[in-house]
């Protein structure tokens, strides 16, 4: 379980990098990098309830496992889509 908290910690470190990112090298506004930053925040707030809730019901080594091997496929999909690496 520490390992996947930590994990999801190092995950949160995007945060401030992607509003830089998106205001330095694909020249989006300050305000649209702020509402990309607060959807991000508001997301894992109802990321932590839900969590909560399935972990409850599923047990917390699956909701962790589901969780990390979701984000990862979802991380894939995404970076190959838009062709960053």
């Amino acid at each position: 379980m520490w390992a996947s908290i930590l994990i999801g910690r190092l995950g949160c470190f995007v945060a401030p990098f992607l509003v830089l990112y998106l205001t330095a090298e694909r020249g989006y506004s300050a305000s649209f990098a702020g509402l990309v930053a607060a959807l991000f925040g508001a997301g894992g707030a109802v990321a932590s309830v839900v969590g909560g809730m399935l972990a409850d019901r599923m047990g917390r080594r699956t909701t962790l496992l589901v969780a990390q091997v979701t984000a990862a496929g979802l991380t894939a999909a995404w970076v190959s889509r838009t062709g960053l690496c």
